[in-house]
């Protein structure tokens, strides 16, 4: 992370692609097929986030989530 610029690389080195994700603010999340047990590994999501999962629970975010009507 530069700048406090989340950034996200993927790649697959035997099929030579790769993806690149960055965002202005907040974080990334990468969900895999990993607990399912016929199919590990065959899938991934990377998704860019305002904030951490369960934010609004904890109490190291209070004050940095704002929510407007």
């Amino acid at each position: 992370m530069q700048d406090n610029i989340p950034e996200a690389y993927l790649t697959n080195t035997s099929k030579k692609i790769s993806i690149a994700l960055t965002g202005e603010r907040g974080c990334i999340i990468a969900f895999t097929s990993d607990p399912l047990e016929d199919a590990p590994r065959s899938a991934i999501a990377i998704e860019p986030m305002e904030g951490i999962a369960n934010s609004f629970n904890r109490s190291d975010m209070q004050g940095q989530i704002l929510l407007k009507a």
